[in-house]
Parts: structure tokens; C-alpha cells; sequence
């Protein structure tokens, strides 16, 4: 993967998991001083039967597991326009690849059962329909932070999540691709990321600032708590993972940015670079680093690598961690 791939696809975890500029705690609310975070999941083996299924008729529908094959989850409601315009795309991908190894699985969030009941008096159904009474709430939507559906995810049999969010009508071929793919590459792996403030004088390296800037077309002010010199932090990771895939390294990326900076990478307008990367040989790894001055939010990635080629990132596992703004202090 090159470095716009990257960018691209760490603009792609912070829209997925940051959906819009995050709200700044209150001053009277503590700062923390660690903060762990889980990897956004491409990769990750998940244990399907967690997942209970209820059919439109209100029978149970045994879990996702049950499926034993590839299913591409589309998480939708019948009221969101895009849901039911990526509608002929998940028709012809199941056309084109279900059977007995894929099948399209629709689990819908509607609040009201009837509206999905009456959607399909006028639609037909060529895949799996579920129903989650909990919309929002449900334990698939919050454990894979759904904040926007259509919200689509690729799972393998055993359950790890190989793909998420391919839409537009080349759906099934990039389903396709991925399935060929398979978990090659990838590593059934877990990421913690601790990342401690040295408090020493921290107070008085905290200053409160007025910002403006222009998010989705919006514009927006505030004043946020910045740091005004470089801080020292410790960050350390525990990575839960088997034997790496072999000729792959394993790197850790830190990415650190100030809020309009952060800001310009929601909206496409500028690409990070890292500030530190290390090569990790076992399954820790500690390090004190540099927060650049003014920074507002620090991302860290584990990800795999071909030592030979170092640019080539494709098919690999990636971690990520956003660990937190460092705006947030009352004086």
C-alpha cells in the first residue's frame, strides 16, 4: 500500500470510528492519562454466535455463525436512501456469487417491525432478512460502531472479518476479489495501546485556544485545550497475535495532529506522515516518544510490511488505535 493508500485508509478508520469532529469534555471533567483502544477489526477473528438472529416473522434465526460460509453483512433500515440504493448491487452480487460458500445477510434497525414487513410487500427478498428491534442499540451495531448504514462487513467462515463497505456497482467484483483473498496475509491478531502523559509541569504546558474551521460544508468554532510545548509520553502496546505470515515485519506507525490539521484529513484536503515508527520483534513493545506541540489527536497502527518492499502494504493486517485527544484539560 503507498502513502496515499494509507492515508486513505487511515481517513477511512477515523470517519468510521470518528464520525464527526469529537465533542471536547467539559472542563470540569477529568483528563485521562491512559487511554486503550481496540483495533478497528479488518482481520480480526470474531466470534459469530454472539450474534442472535430474528427472523421477520419473529422466529429465532440462530446466529451468524450458522451460516458457515461467507456472508456480507448489510446493515441497513428501510427509511435511509442509500441503504435501499445499494439494494441492485447486493441483488447482483448475490446473483453473481451466492450459493452454497457466500450469501447476502440483511439486518435491519428499524425501530418499527412493520415497516420492514410492508417494505417487502412491494420488494422481493433473494437474501436473508433479519430484523434488530434495538436499532442503534443492537449488540451488532454497537460492537462494530455503526454510527451511518448503509454499514457492510465481510466475514469468512471462521469468522474474520476480511472486508468492509464495498458499494457502488462494482460490488461483487470487489467482493469477489476479497473472498480470492481470503485471510491471506492477515493475522488473527488483537492490538491494546496504552498511551501515558508524563505529568511533570503538564499544567502549565496546557493553554486554552480559539479555533474555526469548516467540517462536511459546516462551519464550526470553539476553544479547545492544547498543548503549547512537546510533551514526553510513554506508549506501549500488547499485541495478541500467532506466528507472523512469513518475509512480513511488523511496524508501529504514530501519527500525531493538530485539530484544523485533524480537521483537513476528515475532509480529504491533506495526508499525515508519521512522526515515529519502530519494528516490533515480539508481542510488547514499549517507547517514549515526542507529542509535537499543539497536537490534538495521536493515532497509532500496527501493520505488517514486506521488508524487501517496504511501500508494499496490500493484503495486510491492520491495527489501529486512535488513543485520544490531548486537548482536554481544566486548569
Amino acid at each position: 500500500m503507498n502513502k496515499s493508500m494509507l492515508t486513505a485508509a487511515l481517513i477511512a478508520m477515523l470517519l468510521t470510528m470518528l464520525l464527526s469532529v469529537p465533542a471536547i469534555a467539559q472542563e470540569d471533567e477529568p483528563f485521562t492519562d491512559s487511554i486503550t483502544a481496540s483495533p478497528d477489526g479488518i482481520g480480526e477473528k470474531i466470534d459469530l454466535s454472539q450474534y442472535t438472529l430474528t427472523k421477520m416473522d419473529g422466529e429465532d434465526g440462530g446466529t451468524l455463525a450458522d451460516f458457515n460460509k461467507y456472508i456480507y453483512v448489510d446493515v441497513w433500515a428501510t427509511w435511509c436512501g442509500p441503504c435501499t440504493g445499494e439494494i441492485p448491487n447486493l441483488l447482483a452480487s448475490q446473483e453473481k456469487l451466492g450459493g452454497d460458500d457466500f450469501t447476502i445477510i440483511g439486518l435491519s434497525i428499524d425501530a418499527k417491525l412493520e415497516d420492514l414487513i410492508k417494505f417487502f410487500e412491494t420488494n422481493d427478498q433473494h437474501y436473508p432478512i433479519f430484523h434488530d428491534a434495538d436499532a442503534w442499540k443492537a449488540k451488532f451495531a454497537q460492537d462494530f460502531k455503526v454510527h451511518g448504514i448503509p454499514a457492510l462487513f465481510l466475514f469468512a467462515p471462521d469468522g474474520t472479518l476480511i472486508g468492509k463497505n464495498f458499494r457502488g456497482t462494482e460490488m461483487p467484483q470487489l467482493l469477489e476479489d476479497a473472498i480470492k483473498r481470503g485471510t491471506e496475509d492477515m493475522m488473527d491478531a488483537r492490538m491494546e495501546a496504552k498511551f501515558d502523559i508524563n505529568r511533570e509541569n503538564f499544567t502549565e504546558l496546557m493553554e486554552k485556544k480559539p479555533y474555526d474551521y469548516v467540517y462536511k460544508g459546516k462551519e464550526n468554532s470553539g476553544e479547545f485545550w492544547v498543548n503549547t510545548a512537546p510533551l514526553k509520553a510513554d506508549l506501549s502496546f500488547e499485541l495478541t497475535f500467532g506466528e507472523l505470515p512469513e518475509g512480513r515485519d511488523l511496524l508501529v506507525k504514530v501519527y500525531a495532529a493538530g485539530l484544523l490539521d485533524y480537521v483537513a484529513v476528515l475532509n480529504g484536503e491533506m495526508e499525515l506522515d508519521a512522526i515515529h515508527d519502530f519494528k516490533v520483534d515480539g508481542k510488547t513493545f514499549s517507547s517514549e516518544i515526542i507529542v509535537p506541540e499543539e497536537s490534538y489527536i495521536v493515532m497509532a497502527e500496527a501493520v505488517l510490511i514486506d521488508p524487501a518492499d517496504p511501500e508494499n502494504e496490500s493484503s495486510v493486517k491492520h491495527l489501529r488505535a486512535v488513543l485520544g485527544g490531548l486537548g482536554v484539560k481544566s486548569k
